[in-house]
């Protein structure tokens, strides 16, 4: 499905936010769009005064991609979509370290890091919000952490993987920026949540 949104950003351009809903159950999403814009004839904008290549030079395109939502927990537990992938990825590439395998490689450790930060700051903030009851507060930091500890050990637990002599050393660097990426996500929200607990006990 998509949808399109459209404001006056300033009195010299027009915003036009369209968005994609893409479908869960199919491989690959894919859509088209076309727009038709209709301008009054007495704005004296026309073929001579304003010619396609103009157009084209003046339109700002910027493409954002939604993080999926995940629950910490459920990033590398039960079937862990996010951890299989990016498992899956380092294999291929330790295997066959192809330009597509690469490109894969760096997208899945991008992804996960981004699966991770967005699951991390909103468990953080639901742990900190007014409705949750005083006395369940320890039980669920306690949960939080573990899921989080277990995160990170999982993504160190592919260590091994990129670590074999197939795999050239600058190609690690990827894993090495997601696991300083998901180490300090760590410590920032930890160190939120024992301020958050401090102020309350």
């Amino acid at each position: 499905m998509i949808e399109v949104n459209t404001r006056i950003h300033d009195k010299f351009s027009i915003e036009f936010k369209t968005s994609f809903v893409a479908r869960r159950k199919v491989k690959d999403n894919d859509f088209s769009a076309y727009m038709w814009f209709f301008i009054p004839h007495n704005l004296d904008i026309n073929r001579e005064t304003y010619p396609k290549s103009r157009f084209y030079q003046d339109i700002k395109s910027y493409v954002r991609v939604i993080t999926p939502k995940f629950l910490l927990q459920d990033i590398v537990g039960g079937s862990g979509i996010p951890f299989t992938n990016l498992k899956a990825a380092f294999q291929d590439l330790a295997s066959s370290p192809t330009r597509t395998a690469t490109k894969e490689y760096e997208y899945q450790v991008k992804m996960f890091s981004a699966i991770t930060h967005s699951a991390a700051r909103n468990g953080c903030y639901n742990l900190m919000g007014s409705h949750i009851l005083p006395e369940v507060v320890p039980t669920l930091c306690a949960q939080y952490l573990q899921a989080f500890d277990e995160v990170l050990r999982a993504f160190r637990s592919l260590r091994t993987i990129v670590y074999q002599p197939t795999i050239a050393d600058g190609i690690r660097n990827y894993f090495r920026y997601g696991d300083e990426f998901i180490s300090n996500m760590f410590k920032l929200y930890t160190t939120l949540i024992l301020d958050f607990m401090q102020k309350d006990a």
